[in-house]
């Protein structure tokens, strides 16, 4: 009984601590582990993902603690919109922001930081219309981030899934599965899940056209 009691008063949120967030977590760290094996190997390329995982987890351990229990609208989208930025800042000081594309921070946040506020305002909407509750918005939000980050990113290259999956997933989860406030009474699984999925779709895909659009305004 002490191993989990631990890993709840580490990862805090019910979120984080449900099942697919400890999931995620040990995902995470065998990721770094792997990098880090690579790195001890000669590889050079390694170096930046292991700085990115090393430091986006003791962040995330420390933003748990200062979460409120729940998050209006308001205050939800704000935390996801900072974290986002930290995130995203340390991706483009390893050389991987926008995949490595990326020519500048400001280029970095506009195109990633909406796609994170998109995928949220789809979860928090799923969270307070059919009743999403914490073991599920963690895995959408990890799964979510695989299919963005893996799947359009690398075509879903097998190396890349093998070895980069469990750090994406504790990325996108820590960034979005926060804990909200006033969630619906729960809807049946298939209705759920349905609207889950169209709602994620949708708040994604307007995140990233917000994107897309600052970038040709400011010309990034």
């Amino acid at each position: 009984m002490k191993a989990p009691r631990l890993l709840d008063r580490l990862l805090v949120t019910p979120e984080w601590s449900s099942i697919p967030g400890k999931v995620c977590f040990f995902w995470c760290l065998l990721d770094l582990a792997l990098f880090g094996a690579l790195a001890l190997s000669g590889d050079r390329g390694a170096d930046g993902v292991i700085v990115e995982i090393a430091s986006w987890v003791p962040i995330s351990l420390f933003v748990a603690r200062l979460l409120p229990r729940s998050l209006g609208v308001g205050s939800y989208l704000s935390v996801v919109v900072a974290l986002s930025l930290s995130e995203e800042t340390i991706a483009y000081s390893t050389g991987g922001g926008l995949h490595g594309a990326a020519t500048s921070l400001p280029e970095n946040w506009v195109r990633s930081v909406p796609t994170f506020a998109g995928l949220a305002l789809g979860l928090l909407l799923a969270v307070r219309s059919v009743g999403l509750r914490s073991p599920e918005t963690f895995t959408t939000a990890a799964a979510a981030g695989i299919f963005l980050e893996i799947g359009l990113g690398s075509g879903f290259n097998p190396v890349a899934l093998f070895a980069l999956s469990g750090a994406v997933a504790w990325v996108y989860g820590t960034i979005v599965a926060l804990p909200c406030d006033r969630p619906a009474p729960r809807k049946p699984d298939l209705v759920r899940v349905a609207v889950t999925i169209a709602l994620v779709v949708v708040g994604t895909l307007g995140g990233g056209a917000l994107g897309l659009a600052l970038q040709a305004l400011f010309h990034l």
